[in-house]
């Protein structure tokens, strides 16, 4: 499964413009309705956050509101703030089916990022955890400071 996501993120993030490569994936969260991975290569500095891939894909459809942007599986560029412990939506794109495969259902970006602080028992405070720990990136997260 490993392997597959690689190939299949290599695919689907030709959409977003960030510094990326050949994913390392790393499984963050592991749930009966969602998995998360982090592609640990992706995670750099950009002034005060850090930015990273992460792929996450669902067991059942979702949707966004009423029936809105159908998808398995998205992936998400997030800014991070660790001395904040918050993150952000930075870019993003939602597929059709598993592992970023599938038709590309909706795509987009912001200039302006939204900060929030994940529910502590959520991926994405998993995430924070994974990426935020002093040995967790070579981009040096645990100096990172709260946006001004």
């Amino acid at each position: 499964m490993k392997a597959l996501a690689i190939v299949t993120f290599a695919a689907a993030i030709q959409i977003l413009p960030v510094q990326l490569h050949a994913a390392s994936w790393e499984a963050v969260s592991l749930t009966d309705k969602e998995s998360i991975f982090l592609d640990a290569q992706s995670v750099y500095r950009e002034g005060k956050t850090l930015k990273a891939a992460v792929l996450h894909n669902f067991s059942k459809v979702n949707h966004l509101g009423d029936d809105v942007y159908p998808h398995k599986s998205r992936v998400v560029v997030y800014e991070i703030q660790c001395a904040a412990g918050q993150l952000g939506y930075a870019q993003w794109s939602f597929h059709g089916a598993d592992l970023a495969t599938g038709k590309t259902v909706w795509t987009g970006a912001v200039s302006d990022v939204s900060y929030f602080r994940p529910d502590l028992s959520s991926g994405e405070q998993k995430l924070l955890g994974r990426v935020c720990a002093p040995s967790g990136s070579t981009a040096q997260a645990d100096t990172v400071d709260p946006a001004p």
